[in-house]
């Protein structure tokens, strides 16, 4: 049977990130408290927090510029798979899928890929800097490294995007550039 604490939890993740996210405030610096000390919170709970969180930044900044790689990838495991901005381990792929991602030097295992080289192109030059040092690259992501998926217009991420953990060595440059 349900507690109060267990109906309302969501409620106030979900207003907590709207009002963060209206606010402009420390997005990060909450998401590391709440996955500090989830008290009431489960992991479906923080999946709804953690996507709105990403969705929210992906307009503004990189995120892996505002938190480092390894707490990003620490909150998207804890949640398990997130599909649409909830937490559903049963929609991770079971197959591995070509995806793209373009990528400024130094952020080639970034963590946002696409399922076309097309949409991945969109991204050239996103984040400023107008494409200078970047280009396109693909890998075959096995169903382990996947976390999450954001079909198109779901999440503001220009969709459809995966959150992977892509070693680098499955990484190569996509010579369609």
């Amino acid at each position: 049977m349900s507690t109060p604490t267990d109906l309302f939890a969501p409620m106030r993740l979900l207003a907590f990130a709207r009002d963060r996210a209206l606010s402009g405030g420390r997005e990060v610096d909450d998401l590391r408290a709440l996955f500090r000390e989830p008290g009431p919170y489960r992991p479906d709970h923080l999946a709804i927090v953690l996507s709105r969180t990403w969705a929210s930044m992906t307009r503004h900044v990189p995120p892996l510029t505002i938190a480092a790689r390894s707490d990003w990838l620490g909150w998207w495991r804890y949640v398990d798979f997130v599909w649409n901005g909830f937490r559903v381990p049963s929609a991770r792929p079971t197959t591995p899928l070509r995806l793209y991602r373009a990528a400024a030097d130094g952020y080639v295992d970034g963590l946002s890929w696409t399922t076309t080289p097309d949409r991945a192109r969109r991204y050239i030059g996103y984040w400023g800097r107008n494409g200078a040092g970047q280009r396109l690259y693909t890998a075959e992501i096995r169903p382990e490294w996947m976390h999450a998926h954001f079909q198109e217009l779901v999440m503001w991420t220009g969709g459809p995007e995966f959150i992977c953990d892509v070693p680098l060595s499955a990484i190569e440059p996509y010579e369609e550039v």
